[in-house]
């Protein structure tokens, strides 16, 4: 390669790489089928084509549970739904509360004592056995049962992308809504590149992978 090619190369690529965060789309997110605050069924399926942002509850919310959810909420109030362009993808927000709920009723309950009543938030559950096929082998995170039946776990939060792949996983307590919402936007304008530059963002991706990065 010339070393003016090489230059202008490094020029672009330099920068892209210094602000990749994110995972390669590779892992595609857990399939599921979830009951929301409405009683409709949320598949892994509808939300294709939407950026998501997954995160997990418990009924009897605590101060990490609190958290969670106000990143969440933070992380996702500088993006609008409200776009010209119809290929654009939504930003959703998803709440699986890992105890077992089939009552949308209930659901609805905790969406309005957590100010979570957006549109694009659902709040879902389901029974034990499709909460354990879901959070546990689907997002691989730890669930307990505890003395009263109820289910504990590991926090964590998931951001997906418009294709269905599982791009981001923050596995805290107290999750930075910056850091999400920097990642939103980037998967966002990756969504938004086009062919080209989606080729570039994967070639720059796979070679800061094969450099260490």
């Amino acid at each position: 390669m010339y070393p003016a090619a090489a230059h202008c190369l490094g020029v672009v690529l330099i920068p892209l790489l210094s602000t990749i965060h994110l995972t390669a789309n590779t892992r595609v997110s857990p399939g599921f089928a979830l009951i929301d605050q409405s009683g409709a069924t949320i598949t892994n399926e509808d939300l294709r084509g939407d950026i998501v942002v997954i995160g997990l509850a418990s009924l009897d919310c605590d101060d990490t549970c609190e958290a969670t959810l106000g990143a969440m909420k933070q992380a996702a109030q500088q993006f609008s739904n409200a776009s010209d362009d119809p290929d654009q993808p939504d930003i959703r927000l998803m709440t699986i509360i890992v105890d077992p709920v089939e009552q949308p009723n209930v659901l609805e309950s905790f969406a309005e004592q957590h100010d979570l009543v957006e549109d694009r938030w659902s709040i879902v559950s389901g029974s034990e056995s499709v909460l354990r096929a879901v959070v546990g082998s689907g997002f691989e995170v730890y669930l307990a049962k505890r003395g009263d039946g109820a289910l504990v776990h590991d926090p964590a939060v998931f951001l997906t992308d418009h294709a269905g792949f599982l791009r981001a996983e923050y596995r805290t307590g107290s999750p930075r809504a910056a850091t999400i919402s920097e990642d939103i936007d980037r998967v966002l304008a990756e969504a938004n590149a086009g062919k080209v530059g989606g080729i570039l963002y994967n070639a720059a991706h796979s070679l800061s992978l094969s450099c260490g990065g």
